[in-house]
């Protein structure tokens, strides 16, 4: 559980915050899970009425993957545009290894090395494409256009989780 006080029994104003723009990085990540569903479809060449069939194992996978990519979006935002402090940084790392726990540092190792390059959206397309046996340039293609349209979303999410008023973080959360 999070605890939304500072030492003074004040309002934490970092783990609000954070805990904002993990919250909307959960949101997005919703949406991607929606839209890769839409791709798969389409690919599988399944109406809106047939089962896809996918199993558990493709299920947990597609979820982790998404979840491996917001995990690395949300850090690396969060110290490209935040992190001046190094105290800062110490407890929002904290939390977001908390809350993403279930990721090891060498799952995201691949994003790492690509950040920034046009490798970085492509690894989520190979991954998924892996999941589902859906091979071929195109597929790939539609599977990789998927993050990179809600790439600007993340990145302002984050920037606004920490430069928004308070009152507007506490009204988002209902603190």
């Amino acid at each position: 559980m999070l605890d939304k006080t500072n030492k003074n029994g004040g309002i934490d104003e970092v783990a609000l915050r954070t805990t904002y723009a993990y919250h909307k990085a959960l949101s997005l990540g919703q949406k991607i899970l929606a839209q890769t569903f839409q791709v798969l479809r389409k690919l599988k060449n399944k109406s809106e009425n047939d089962e896809l069939g996918f199993t558990p194992e493709q299920k947990h996978l597609l979820s982790k993957e998404i979840a491996i990519l917001s995990f690395f979006w949300l850090t690396r935002d969060i110290w490209t545009y935040v992190v001046k402090d190094e105290q800062n940084a110490k407890k929002i790392n904290s939390l977001l290894y908390f809350w993403f726990k279930g990721i090891k540092d060498s799952e995201i190792e691949k994003y790492v090395k690509a950040a920034g390059t046009s490798e970085e959206v492509q690894i989520f397309g190979k991954n998924i494409a892996e999941i589902f046996d859906c091979y071929g340039a195109i597929a790939i293609y539609e599977l990789n256009i998927i993050p990179v349209r809600y790439f600007e979303e993340y990145t302002k999410n984050t920037k606004d989780a920490f430069t928004l008023p308070m009152s507007e973080i506490q009204r988002y959360l209902y603190v």
